[in-house]
């Protein structure tokens, strides 16, 4: 036999062998993970042990510390904010060598009145700064934790996790990327972007993938870095665009390594852009999706070289996506939801617009006459990695249901997803076929919108999804891979909610509907009314946790005053 057939069937062998493609795949979180790390001891079973761990922040207010942040890149662009002569008469009256702790030095810096008369008063200059002004400000006098010339880092301890479900959804997530690297440990990116300090949560989340056996490093795109590399900036600059663009002050100085490593990400823009082709998951921790977002697209709004490459790398399947509350938020291809509560989306409906700026309610300083919780969207959707999809998250917890609805309705979205609290939706494949299953303590929500038939009148087909069951999703709609039954007998006592706008209330409602004993339940909300009725292809089953599930219900709100068919 030639060498040349001899070559030719060992490479038809190996292609025979070679796994399959596979399909793009998702664990989106809903937030509050609640695992144990050093500046989480509330969600640990026994203290962390001490060492050289990083604690939590200090800030001294010096004469350097004034001088950092009474820095006018800090305050580009905001005229109406307390001027420099306030902010520094602000500062100076909490001077002292000695640090404070967050609590502390709030408490005294919201104490400062420059007139006699303003205690209490909206007018005092701390409480008329923005959530990114304060965090400029804060940024500005931190004091770095060094231990012979080293950073003390954050550690993740998530055996010692009072709650397992958290953990559980980090753990598959990372069974996931592992099957993408067969025989070595998956390679795992991590993206900060979304904090309001993108430096802070980074040691937490590497330390928790290495604690879970991958190899884990840190994406450090945000906006400035954005700005930076693609936006016509200039590596030079990128600490002021960190100021001007992030407002945040001497990350360099607080985070020497981390500021570094950015710093060679901003050099080697190529190889920047390469991260999604050289690992098996991604991973976008929580804070606000807007800025998730601002770290992936140009000035026009187009997606730039790095989202085209994660874009390229998931939907062929080479990793898995996961992320936690603003890490999952941005993921969907349809209106992205960026700001409000139920409340104010049915009084007012859902805007077309940048979301509001954080805290400008208790500083007064809101733009448009509008209320920091109206509800906003973005219309051309988040990152796009889920074609079609709306996702929300910390669902259930904050009674986000009806804002859900309205934005379906006012921005005309056909399909979302409302993931709850320490719970992940885990989605494989994307488009007409697709397998959904939910993990964690709770569920996600489904919601298909549903021509209005009334004046004002919403509504949607919508299933709760419990751990426990399969689905698929198709152009026939939701069908179980699960044996499921049209009723599950109560576990213990149910409370029967009535005000659909407090929080669990609708899926409180979905335990009382599982028994089958009711068919309808009608909440107030608002205004309004709403109910949850089953149908008749409702099914139901349990979590292993105990908490039901139900396909296959609608959901209607009518305002008041109006007639539902």
């Amino acid at each position: 036999m030639s060498k040349t057939l001899i070559l030719l069937l060992l490479l038809a062998t190996g292609s025979a062998l070679a796994a399959p493609p596979m399909p793009p795949e998702f664990f989106l979180a809903g937030g509050a993970l609640r695992t144990c790390s050093d500046l989480a001891p509330a969600s640990c079973r026994a203290p962390p042990a001490g060492g050289n761990a990083r604690a939590p922040s200090q800030y001294r207010v010096d004469g350097g510390g004034i001088s950092r942040a009474l820095d006018p890149l800090l305050w580009r662009g905001r005229s109406d904010a307390p001027g420099r002569v306030a902010l520094a008469a602000m500062l100076s009256s909490v001077r002292r060598e000695q640090p404070w702790d967050l609590a502390a030095l709030e408490d005294a810096l919201d104490r400062h009145c420059p007139r006699s008369d303003c205690i209490g008063d909206a007018a005092t200059p701390w409480r008329r700064l923005l959530a990114d002004e304060r965090t400029a400000t804060l940024s500005a006098l931190e004091v770095p934790q060094l231990d012979g010339g080293i950073r003390r880092r954050e550690r993740s301890h998530l055996a010692q996790s009072r709650q397992q479900a958290g953990v559980d959804v980090l753990r598959a997530f990372v069974a996931a990327a592992a099957k993408r690297s067969p025989g070595q440990p998956p390679r795992i990116a991590v993206v900060t972007a979304s904090g309001s300090d993108p430096f802070d949560p980074v040691d937490f989340y590497l330390d928790a993938f290495r604690e879970l056996g991958a190899q884990a490093q840190w994406w450090p795109v945000d906006a400035a870095l954005n700005a930076a590399v693609l936006q016509g900036g200039n590596c030079a600059k990128l600490d002021a665009l960190r100021h001007e663009r992030l407002k945040l002050s001497s990350r360099e100085r607080v985070y020497p390594d981390l500021g570094a490593l950015q710093a060679r990400a901003c050099a080697d823009p190529a190889a920047t852009a390469r991260v999604p082709e050289s690992v098996q998951g991604i991973f976008f921790a929580g804070g606000d999706q807007w800025l998730h977002r601002r770290a992936f697209f140009d000035r026009d709004d187009q997606p730039n070289a790095w989202l085209l490459s994660l874009r390229k790398a998931s939907a062929a399947g080479t990793l898995v996506v996961g992320g936690t509350s603003a890490g999952t938020a941005v993921q969907g291809g349809a209106a992205m939801l960026s700001n409000g509560d139920s409340a104010q989306a049915l009084r007012a409906g859902a805007l077309a617009r940048a979301p509001m700026d954080a805290g400008c309610g208790d500083a007064r300083r809101c733009a448009d006459g509008l209320s920091e919780d109206s509800l906003t969207y973005w219309p051309t959707g988040g990152l796009g990695l889920l074609p079609g999809w709306t996702m929300d998250t910390h669902f259930s917890e904050r009674g986000r249901e009806l804002r859900l609805l309205t934005l379906m309705h006012d921005a005309q979205v056909p399909l979302a997803a409302g993931v709850d609290e320490t719970s992940a939706l885990h989605v494989t494949g994307t488009g007409a076929a697709m397998t959904l299953e939910t993990l964690g303590a709770s569920g996600a929500w489904i919601f298909e919108r549903l021509p209005a038939d009334g004046s004002g009148v919403r509504a949607a087909r919508v299933h709760y999804l419990a751990p426990g069951a399969v689905f698929t999703r198709s152009a026939d709609g939701l069908a179980s891979q699960t044996p499921l039954s049209a009723r599950v007998p109560a576990a213990g006592s149910v409370r029967t909610p009535r005000d659909a706008l407090d929080d669990g209330a609708l899926r409180d409602a979905v335990q009382v509907l599982a028994s089958g004993k009711k068919d309808s339940l009608t909440l107030r909300a608002g205004s309004g009314r709403v109910t949850l009725s089953r149908t008749p292809d409702t099914r139901a089953w349990r979590s292993p946790a105990g908490v039901a599930g139900l396909t296959h219900l609608t959901l209607r709100y009518v305002p008041e005053g109006t007639r539902s068919p």
